[in-house]
């Protein structure tokens, strides 16, 4: 899907009311001429897995804005300012979503 700032939004706030999602970022990362939206996401103890993950957000955003990826960490890379990576973390999306389908 490609991705606009409204819908990685939304998508942000269906993770941040997750109760075993303790932080996340949702990503563009470059794929030809499209953007695959990717998630990561650090959680709990008991965390979900990302397949649950992904099935929750397909319930619950419109057709059409779910991410195509989705990622467990043990911990988010943070920049400078205390805030998930972004730049690295589209890195990594568009390096593991060529190296993991």
């Amino acid at each position: 899907m490609t991705s606009s700032t409204a819908e990685v939004d939304e998508i942000q706030a269906v993770l941040d009311h997750h109760p075993q999602i303790t932080r996340s970022a949702v990503v563009p990362a470059p794929d030809g001429e499209q953007h695959t939206l990717v998630v990561f996401y650090v959680g709990t103890t008991d965390w979900p897995e990302p397949h649950a993950v992904l099935e929750l957000l397909r319930r619950t955003l419109p057709a059409g804005t779910c991410p195509d990826l989705c990622y467990a960490l043990h911990r988010l890379p943070l920049d400078h300012d205390g805030r998930p990576d972004t730049r690295l973390l589209a890195h990594w999306a568009g390096t593991w979503h060529h190296t993991h389908p």
